[in-house]
């Protein structure tokens, strides 16, 4: 017996190899018991390969994701014609003396309001594309946009029943995004679904979806039909993580060589694509996607391997990173991220949750542009000597450590950042004071991420408030004495929370609260104001 004979077949249960007739017969027979397939739907197909009509050499589909393909297709036509015909033939117009150029007007507002909220929910639902997630403590709550994003879905449905005149143009509205369900862990079982919508098509322009990792490859299959109908997609953004306003704990399996090649080969055929994000559990990310090739990529995101292995001024010091630029003539920006800041390398006192680079006007080489760093909250660390060259150069740096041991050695030795985010908003007054003194000369704008302000309760906080206002007016001062200082603006960002006793301080009330801060910083010609932020948007 030789089980490499295409004839024989394997039965899982008997555990054995038999032969059969043909290989056709065994190529059937292995459906029903290797696969798994069921009785009924063998039956069902053998029924229409012995049907005399069937001819294979018709067929077109690869896999059924091609037959919804079909189907969203058809009902696009369907729409277009329906629509066509009762402008054409004068059927019922309930939109009598509204000219085209106003209905294009309120669909275009429409489509504007959808356009903002999926962007306010992309900056603050913890994977977004030009920020990186915080720690547990500095989520915020992404409610108020999940609900802007249904109120705007809800008006442009309801515009599609207007008049058959509306329908093609609040579609093409609606489906200018392709964005996860908002209760739905993933949307893989959705992909049927997605492809078969008449929503989305050619005016798809950005597609954000969550992703299961099965142990049915063939499901992901759907991504290539679905990718097929919308080419002009600009964003992408693939979840493979159970996420949901936060980075899950759970450790999921990987995508198999088979998952991730149907992936690659999915992204790969979006050639208009601009902007990817590709968000995985920590080292689970798949070293075939930096093969990815793409002509009019600008911006790439990896969330799924540790942020500080990628850590060098050049990226292309990375071996990986050095394939990957030159398939990708059109990049000036990446970011590599640590999804689950409670990975690190055993005994790291600190965590690189992000490192990111931009391209040097439009030449072959990268500068460091921005570094995320948390820090461990129950040690005193430095960084080390291989760390301070990088951080003398980075831009952008955010350091987040709730109580603030040790950030003041960090922001000391950003010196050539402009822009700074500490997320201190457990620490002591002590700490923020001494935070803001080791500030460099080089630094345009800081931002102080502290804990909500809440008024009354056992948990009153906006007593507390006033207390700040010594310690920032005297670091402004004397940061404003040095005549090569470049600070023109401080930001308090309070973190977000769904209690109701919380105080929004507005920047118009800061001179009630922070008095002296609010008049050295008028008298420097320093902007103070004040936002409720996650620190997602710092950078």
């Amino acid at each position: 017996m030789n089980p490499t004979n295409p004839t024989f077949c394997f039965d899982s249960k008997l555990q054995t190899h038999f032969q059969c007739n043909n290989t056709s017969d065994a190529l059937l027979a292995r459906l029903l018991l290797t696969d798994g397939v069921e009785d009924t739907i063998l039956d069902l197909f053998l029924s229409v390969v012995n049907d005399p009509n069937f001819n294979p050499k018709d067929v077109t589909f690869k896999h059924s994701g091609d037959v919804h393909r079909l189907v969203g297709e058809q009902i696009k036509k369907n729409t277009d014609s329906l629509g066509n015909r009762s402008l054409q033939h004068g059927m019922i117009n309930v939109t009598a003396g509204l000219p085209s150029i106003v209905l294009d007007g309120v669909i275009d507002v429409l489509k504007g309001e959808l356009e903002d909220t999926v962007l306010a929910l992309r900056s603050k639902d913890g994977v977004a594309f030009t920020s990186i997630n915080p720690p547990f403590a500095c989520f915020g709550f992404v409610d108020d946009e999940h609900r802007a994003i249904s109120i705007c879905h809800r008006t442009l449905s309801k515009c599609c029943v207007v008049h058959t005149s509306w329908l093609s143009r609040a579609r093409r509205a609606l489906g200018c995004f392709l964005i996860s369900p908002i209760n739905s862990k993933a949307d893989t079982v959705l992909l049927p679904g997605f492809v078969r919508s008449p929503l989305y098509s050619t005016w798809t322009r950005q597609v954000e979806l969550k992703v299961t990792v099965t142990d049915q490859a063939k499901r992901l299959t759907y991504l290539t039909s679905l990718f097929s109908r919308m080419p002009s997609v600009t964003f992408l953004q693939l979840n493979f993580t159970e996420h949901n306003h936060r980075p899950s704990l759970k450790k999921l399996r990987e995508l198999s060589g088979e998952q991730t090649q149907i992936v690659f080969e999915a992204i790969c055929s979006l050639l208009e694509l601009e902007q990817l994000v590709l968000v995985m559990e920590n080292d689970s990310f798949p070293h075939e996607f930096f093969r990815i090739s793409l002509p009019k990529l600008k911006r790439i995101f990896i969330s799924g391997t540790y942020a500080g292995r990628f850590l060098a001024a050049d990226p292309l010091a990375n071996p990986f990173l050095k394939e990957f630029v030159p398939r990708n003539p059109s990049l000036q920006h990446i970011t590599i991220a640590s999804i689950n800041h409670s990975f690190s390398p055993p005994a790291d006192p600190f965590t690189f949750q992000h490192i990111s680079w931009s391209r040097m006007n439009n030449s072959a080489g990268f500068l460091l542009d921005a570094i995320g760093i948390n820090l461990d909250e129950d040690q005193d660390t430095e960084p080390s000597d291989v760390h301070r060259p990088l951080l003398s150069r980075v831009r952008y740096l955010r350091v987040c450590g709730s109580r603030g041991r040790g950030t003041s050695a960090y922001v000391c030795a950003a010196t050539s950042a402009s822009s700074i985010s500490l997320c201190l908003h457990g620490a002591s007054l002590a700490t923020v004071s001494l935070a803001l003194h080791s500030l460099c000369d080089s630094v345009e704008c800081v931002q102080l991420v502290l804990a909500p302000i809440y008024d009354g309760g056992s948990n009153d906080s906006i007593t507390e408030l006033p207390l700040l206002d010594v310690p920032l007016a005297n670091a402004v001062t004397r940061k404003a004495a040095n005549h090569a200082c470049r600070l023109r603006r401080v930001v308090l960002a309070f973190l977000p929370t769904t209690s109701y006793r919380v105080r929004i301080i507005k920047s118009a009330e800061l001179h009630i609260w922070l008095p002296q801060s609010k008049a050295w910083c008028e008298k420097l010609g320093v902007l103070l104001e004040s936002t409720v932020v996650t620190p997602n948007d710092t950078l």
